[in-house]
């Protein structure tokens, strides 16, 4: 059985992913997570980064849920 990580864990984990992600320009988004939900929040320069920042977030394992607030 997997365990999930813990909330420091994830969030470190999210933000490895987007500083990863070529389209995604991490510096304009704050990552926060509560309970395996991770929350994203800022701006971007277009819909496109916005939904690359959403698919990085869901490529990290242990996310639950994703709220896009960018």
């Amino acid at each position: 059985m997997r365990q999930d990580p813990s909330d420091t864990q994830l969030r470190h984990e999210v933000v490895e992913e987007l500083e990863w992600d070529a389209l995604v320009d991490a510096s304009q988004i704050d990552v926060d997570v509560t309970e395996g939900i991770v929350t994203l929040v800022g701006t971007v320069d277009n819909y496109g980064f916005k939904l690359a920042a959403q698919a990085a977030a869901h490529a990290v394992p242990g996310e639950r849920d994703l709220v896009n607030s960018i």
